[in-house]
């Protein structure tokens, strides 16, 4: 039994790590909305860039409105993000 824990632990472990970070045409039209000042340099982003954008920018479409202005803002700030050297 103990294996299998190890086993499934892992498993979801690696799972998360290989998750591919998503393609500007897979994010949700909401997500392309609050991130549109940063899709010249989308595929430029790491991985883990887009994942934690694309994940922020869709709790940014579930927030009320006025929440959804004051974050698009910040979000249309980020537009000039240069992507890290690897």
């Amino acid at each position: 039994m103990k294996r299998w824990i190890i086993l499934l632990c892992t498993l979801l472990f690696w799972s998360g790590a290989a998750q591919a970070a998503p393609a500007w045409s897979e994010l949700t039209p909401a997500q392309r909305e609050v991130l549109s000042a940063m899709q010249t340099q989308w595929d430029g982003l790491p991985n883990e860039d887009q994942q934690r954008f694309s994940a922020l920018a869709l709790r940014c479409s579930q927030m009320p409105p006025h929440h959804q202005r004051k974050n698009a803002r910040a979000y249309q700030s980020m537009g000039h993000i240069k992507p890290r050297a690897a």
